[in-house]
């Protein structure tokens, strides 16, 4: 996947919120960088999905409500603390990425290949976390 300088700047720009390695030094939790992340990633494809044009408002309604319900489950996982709700969000954050390529679609083009990009790659740092924690969780159910 190569990336243009404009999308570079971009992401860098993006991405100020501390890495990752940087986030488990201070020893924080999964359960708050992935909040983190998933804000990250929410700022930044709201105002694109804004724009979606309203001749494509079934799929932009249910992008919103997807992006939306994203947050209601990483709290409720953050509440309960049941794996059950991690694979919840999991199968939630690949309708997103569905929903994004979608967009991006040479018959629809509401979102920019760049912008896809992007999204992939805050969405790849967020599934990580979300693998780590239930890596962690399926450790210590053992």
């Amino acid at each position: 996947m190569k990336i243009t300088n404009d999308t570079n700047k971009m992401l860098e720009e993006l991405l100020k919120t501390p890495n990752i390695e940087a986030i488990l030094a201070e020893d924080i939790s999964e359960k708050v960088i992935i909040m983190r992340k998933y804000d990250t990633f929410l700022r930044y494809i709201y105002p694109i999905a804004l724009k979606i044009p309203n001749e494509h408002k079934y799929i932009k309604d249910s992008f919103f409500v997807t992006l939306f319900e994203n947050i209601d489950l990483i709290n409720k996982a953050l509440k309960t603390d049941q794996v059950s709700k991690l694979y919840e969000i999991d199968s939630n954050i690949s309708s997103i990425r569905y929903k994004i390529k979608f967009l991006s679609s040479d018959r629809i083009r509401a979102i920019s290949p760049d912008q896809q990009k992007i999204c992939s790659i805050i969405l790849c740092e967020v599934g990580s976390i979300l693998n780590s924690w239930i890596s962690n969780k399926q450790k210590h159910k053992k």
